[in-house]
Formats: C-alpha cells, structure tokens, sequence
C-alpha cells in the first residue's frame, strides 16, 4: 500500500448534457464495457467530491457514481455543486437510469442503489441505525458484470463501505482512500480491513482513477 503526503435523470443519459437540458441519446452495450468508479464519504466530503472531479478528464472512459453516506438537507444541492466542478454530465439517480461513459450520477437520499450492467436501481432502504449506503453499493458494484471497478473512501465518520471492500478487491477492482480527511473515521476503517490499495490526496486520486481508466482502454 502506498501513501501521498500531499494534502490536498433519464433512461440513455448522454455526454454532453448538463443539469436543465434533454440529454442526448448516448447507444449503450447492455454489457458494461467501460469502467466505473464509486466515490463515497459523508462529513467533510463534500468540497472533496469537487476537487476530485475538477481533476478528472472529461474524456476519461469513467462513469463516476457519487455515493454520499447520509443524506443532505438539499439533495440538488450537492448535484449542482458538483456541476460546477466538471464539464461532464451531472445527474441525480432515478430507477431504472442507464450508466454512461464520461458522466457523474449522484445517488439520492433514503434509497439503496443497486447496479444491474449498465442499469442503476433504487431500492427502499430497509435497515435501521447507521446508514450503510455506500456497503450496500459497493457490495453490487463488484457482483456486477463488466470490467473491474475502483472504490474511492472519502473522509466520514463512522465505517460505512469498509466491509464491501473485500468483494471490490476480489472482483479485480482497484480501492483508494483519502489522505488527511478531516474525519478519519470512514477512511482509518477502510486502512483497517488492508484491501486498501493507495491513501492519496484529492489530485492524486484522480490522477489514479484516470489510470485506472486507461488501463481499460489500452487493454480493450
């Protein structure tokens, strides 16, 4: 495991689109051929969900899956700030929506997300106390079919995501958590279970991810 020191909608979503326009038809492979990275923290997240995608290539291959571990008091909230960081799409989650290369899909609040290929569902959440939003995700993104899958553990308090890391990790996929977050409670849980494969910075974390990216594309 290495370290960083520096701190730092609708069916067929298309490239391209933003938030307040009709998307473009985008023609999808009911097989998942392209990559998808779930981000996910909860306290102190929020400015590092902006600083990762500010650092992301719009044409990076990505779909980007925001998973936040509690819900904010204003959903569209986060989906606008988000816009505001990237030039690619940025759309909350409905049921049933198609992924897309080159996009980010914010998962709402209340709900469990589930990913069918290219399909995301949402389910009603049906457990008490302490969200597990992010496992639950996490734990369908490496059954699912298609090419591996990165997890991002962001700074939060408590250890949602922690033990779906294994299943990510045995699916082939590729997990980096946050250097210095201003609370370490999600991240130290993450390092603790040792499928943690590199603790970088915001920059850092996406210049992995876009790697992570073009592997798929340098092998395909």
């Amino acid at each position: 495991m290495k370290t960083d020191s520096q701190n730092t909608g609708p069916r067929g979503l298309g490239i391209g689109s933003r938030i307040g326009e009709t998307p473009r038809e985008c023609p999808l492979n009911p097989l998942r051929g392209f990559r998808v990275a779930c981000i996910g923290g909860s306290a102190g997240a929020t400015e590092i969900y902006s600083e990762i995608l500010r650092e992301l290539k719009s044409d990076s291959g990505l779909a980007v899956i925001v998973v936040p571990h509690r819900s904010m008091r204003n959903p569209s909230r986060l989906v606008n700030l988000l816009a505001l960081a990237t030039h690619m799409s940025v759309v909350s989650i409905n049921d049933g929506l198609l992924l897309s290369p080159n996009a980010i899909f914010v998962c709402p609040p209340g709900v469990h997300l589930r990913l069918d290929g290219v399909s995301l569902y949402l389910e009603v959440c049906r457990t008490w106390g302490w969200p597990t939003t992010l496992t639950c995700f996490l734990n369908s993104l490496a059954d699912s079919e298609g090419p591996p899958s990165a997890a991002v553990i962001l700074s939060g308090l408590g250890d949602d995501g922690s033990s779906a890391l294994g299943a990510v990790k045995a699916s082939g996929g590729f997990v980096l958590a946050q250097s210095n977050p201003r609370w370490s409670g999600m991240t130290d849980s993450a390092v603790a279970t040792g499928n943690v494969d590199l603790i970088l910075s915001s920059n850092g974390i996406a210049t992995a991810l876009m790697d992570f990216a073009g592997k798929s594309r340098r092998s395909a």
